[in-house]
């Protein structure tokens, strides 16, 4: 028999026998084991671990970079819409995004920034080229003078400024003519024609001597526009010119309408007929109460008839089994009862033919309508007379004309024009006191006071 193996040489085994203590596996006469290297030369992280903790470090850096970004990018006000995460094949979607449209998100955030306004000082421009163009005005501004001009935006600015200067209808339609008129609704400040700050900051431009190409669209429409003399009422003109036989018989319809409804009224024999139904019914409901024993009512009682509905315990007995809720009122009693005993009453609609339409219309309001056309219109012809005395005081001066002053068509149109209108308007406030006149007669017809507001 062989002897036992040594105790150095069990050690050196191949982990078969158990492990000596520590203090004793660490003889001379063999390596330490794998495990007692780290533990020997302290805690210094390995090389995989390191390339790790770098590559983490860069990527956080990269991370920090673009948040750093898009924090200093404008925050968008967001769109509101239900998202499709998928594109089904043979849908719309499917087919990709607009090819060829470019999106300028610089403009986006100029014109949608949330919260802090973008610090860009360009205004509002048709494509990207625009971004660092001049705006001699404010951002919101410029967007409402670019809004106005847009049907005019195939024609240059100094074109606008002609065609303004001669009353060219040709090239100004009484839509253009309207949208340069706008004014705001809040502030009744113009919306498109130049204020008198971008009046004096286009002369300071014209004045510097720079390139007007150096200007947006709106600041070119300012330049072009800010000396016209009488800008707004040689505009309004203009429109008046293009519109005012229209609303000389929309006048004129709306007051014939209405006298026409009023001796409807007045002269229906079917109607008086209806109400003096009305009359015997009312008083038998309130019988026994001060509003009994009545001799007639306002004519303002008429449309309460509706709200009268029958009683509860009626409506239980009078609804079938098998149908929904109904609920009577005054008036469907009337028709059944007229209808019954006389039918030919119900044919009252066809003598009051005009009388829906002419509830719509307000005889102030038409009133009103004509007393401003009346006060737009002398505005015009002071202004025309004025530039014409302004106009000779300059030729009689120094023999000279300002640019566009020279024969000027305003100053003769104007007030050729006026006195035209002033006749037509004339005729319609007669017309407006006769609907008047029947409106009191008619009224009066009806016990109603003289003084009742049309």
């Amino acid at each position: 028999k062989a002897p036992p193996p040594p105790a150095d040489d069990q050690a050196k085994g191949k982990g078969k026998a158990p492990a000596p203590p520590p203090a004793k596996g660490k003889g001379k006469e063999g390596p330490p084991p794998a495990e007692g290297k780290g533990k020997s030369k302290g805690k210094a992280p390995p090389p995989k671990a390191g390339a790790k903790a770098k590559a983490a470090a860069a990527g956080l850096n990269k991370e920090s970079a673009d948040a750093k970004a898009k924090r200093e990018m404008s925050k968008l006000k967001p769109l509101g819409w239900q998202k499709l995460s998928h594109a089904e094949e043979g849908t719309l979607w499917a087919r990709g995004l607009a090819d060829g449209f470019e999106v300028s998100r610089s403009m986006l955030e100029h014109i949608f920034a949330w919260g802090k306004k973008h610090n860009s000082k360009f205004a509002v421009a048709t494509d990207s080229t625009e971004e660092a163009k001049r705006c001699l005005t404010t951002s919101a501004r410029a967007m409402g003078i670019y809004i106005g001009i847009s049907s005019l935006r195939h024609i240059p600015p100094f074109q606008v400024r002609e065609a303004i200067l001669t009353l060219d209808s040709a090239r100004l339609s009484p839509e253009s003519t309207e949208l340069l008129l706008a004014c705001d609704v809040k502030s009744g400040q113009p919306t498109v024609l130049p204020t008198p700050e971008e009046v004096a900051a286009a002369k300071a431009f014209i004045e510097s001597g720079d390139p007007y190409d150096t200007l947006d669209e709106a600041s070119k429409f300012l330049v072009a526009v800010h000396d016209v003399p009488n800008l707004r009422d040689r505009l309004m003109l203009h429109r008046f010119r293009a519109c005012f036989g229209s609303c000389i018989a929309d006048i004129k319809n709306a007051l014939s309408t209405m006298r026409g409804a009023l001796l409807e009224v007045r002269h229906s024999e079917s109607f008086a007929a209806i109400l003096q139904i009305i009359l015997k019914i009312g008083n038998l409901l309130n019988d026994g109460t001060s509003r009994g024993g009545a001799c007639g009512f306002r004519i303002c009682t008429l449309p309460t008839l509706s709200q009268l509905k029958q009683s509860a315990t009626m409506e239980e007995s009078s609804t079938p089994a098998n149908s929904g809720p109904s609920t009577l009122t005054l008036v469907d009693h009337m028709v059944s009862e007229i209808h019954k005993q006389c039918p030919k009453l119900l044919g009252v609609t066809e003598e009051l033919a005009i009388v829906r339409e002419a509830a719509r219309i307000e005889l102030d309001d038409v009133g009103k309508n004509i007393q401003q056309l009346r006060a737009d219109l002398r505005r015009i012809s002071a202004s025309a007379c004025a530039q014409k005395r302004k106009h000779q005081e300059t030729s009689e001066g120094d023999g000279e004309c300002a640019d566009g002053d020279a024969g000027d068509i305003f100053e003769t149109m104007a007030p050729k024009f006026v006195e035209s209108a002033e006749g037509q308007l004339s005729d319609m406030d007669m017309a407006h006191q006769q609907a008047i006149e029947t409106y009191i007669d008619v009224s009066t017809w009806f016990g109603e006071k003289k003084d009742a507001k049309p």
